[in-house]
């Protein structure tokens, strides 16, 4: 909700208590869009370098924990940025095969599916 409002920082500041408390219990499954979340806080605070290493870390988190949807989610976002290139645009495709592969079906309801779709079609 503070993101929402545009209160990047009072977001930061709560969004760093829920890392902290994720930490303490050992919850990792909501650790990439956690990080998700604090790249596009940083982003709002201009700090790019930032909101790169939380995409990256989000990325090699839902990697880690064998999570597709999860990836196409980050990988999705990461699509969405200005600094997105020709790798994170092949990424993407690979995550997206990957679960065709499985059988998968991408439903319009699914996360990440209507702008990993809108991405792939750039």
């Amino acid at each position: 909700a503070l993101a929402l409002a545009g209160d990047w920082v009072a977001a930061r500041r709560q969004l760093d208590e829920a890392m902290q408390c994720a930490d303490a219990v050992g919850e990792r499954k909501c650790l990439p869009l956690l990080l998700l979340l604090d790249a596009r806080i940083a982003e709002a605070l201009d700090e790019p370098r930032h909101a790169r290493e939380s995409m990256q870390r989000a990325i090699a988190e839902t990697r880690a924990q064998h999570s597709v949807w999860f990836e196409l989610i980050v990988r999705s976002a990461r699509c969405e940025r200005a600094d997105a290139d020709g790798d994170d645009l092949d990424a993407l495709g690979l995550v997206a095969e990957q679960l065709t592969e499985r059988s998968i079906p991408l439903r319009s309801h699914a996360p990440g599916r209507c702008s990993a779709s809108a991405s792939l079609r750039r």
